[in-house]
Formats: structure tokens, C-alpha cells, sequence
């Protein structure tokens, strides 16, 4: 260990009053959410569902609702780690299911959206009229899926 005075001068730390983080050396943490919320509604816009050649058309309309945490995390002068866990709630029509003239709206809530995670993590939860939301679930959740990871990527990437 060095004693006062000696060592080298790279090693020491100096107090500064106007708190700057010099060469981004200290950890920072920002906050992305309000970026990461405006790509998840740009994502999930009107988003048109494989049907896998089945009767009928479903589309994913909109994000209701997204909460929860994302940042951005830097220390070493410029090592970035993004970290987010979000909840996030998406709006789904159908219609012409089964040939059928009826027209069905619900959501969906996909919950522990997290960094680290991935599709065996998520959390599920579908409304809507019994019959419909089967039918969407089964054909909606892979490209809710895909669309996840696919940001989860863009996240990593920032």
C-alpha cells in the first residue's frame, strides 16, 4: 500500500466541486425509458399476424401501456450495460376468425420483459372473448415474440 504522498499520480482521485465525471471513468446510470417506450409503440403498430393460412386476420394495434425500468449504464470510459425490465401491454383486433363476420378486440400483458431473459421468462396474460383469444394467442404470440427479441437486440445495441 502506498503511503501519503507517494504512488502514482494516476491513482489518485480528486474531489471536484462541479461533480463531473471525468473521462466517464465512475459509474453513470440515464435513464432510456422514454426512448424505449416510444420504439416499443413504433414496433407495435399495426402489426399484421401470420395466420399460417387459416381463415381470418389478426393485427396487434397498439402498446396500451408500458412501465417499468430502462437504463443505461456506463463506467470504465464508455463500457456500456443497457438494463431493462418492462411490463408491457398491447391491444389485438381479429376479425373473420373461422369465417365468421364478428369482429374481437382484447390486449395482452407481457410481463418480466427484462434484460437477460428470454422467451421461457416471459409472463403471458390474454383477454378478450374465450373463443378469439385462443386463436389469437396461438397465432399472436410468436410475432410478439419475435418483435421482443428484436428490440431486446436493438437495446443491447445502444
Amino acid at each position: 500500500m502506498a503511503k501519503m504522498g507517494e504512488g502514482d499520480p494516476r491513482w489518485i482521485v480528486e474531489h471536484r466541486d462541479d461533480g463531473k465525471n471525468v473521462n466517464g471513468w465512475h459509474w453513470e446510470e440515464k435513464s432510456i425509458l422514454q426512448q424505449v417506450k416510444s420504439r416499443i409503440g413504433d414496433v407495435f403498430s399495426n402489426v399484421e399476424v401470420d395466420m399460417g393460412g387459416k381463415q381470418g386476420s389478426i393485427t396487434i394495434t397498439s402498446c396500451k401501456e408500458c412501465t417499468g425500468e430502462a437504463h443505461i449504464n456506463t463506467r470504465k470510459g464508455g463500457k456500456k450495460l443497457v438494463v431493462y425490465d418492462l411490463k408491457i401491454t398491447l391491444e389485438w383486433k381479429a376479425a373473420g376468425l373461422g369465417g365468421s363476420d364478428k369482429e374481437h378486440t382484447g390486449t395482452v400483458k407481457v410481463e418480466e420483459f427484462a434484460s437477460g431473459s428470454d422467451e421461457d421468462d416471459l409472463l403471458w396474460e390474454w383477454t378478450g372473448d374465450e373463443g378469439a383469444r385462443k386463436v389469437v394467442e396461438g397465432a399472436a404470440r410468436p410475432t410478439v415474440v419475435r418483435l421482443l427479441s428484436q428490440l431486446g437486440k436493438e437495446m443491447d445495441r445502444l
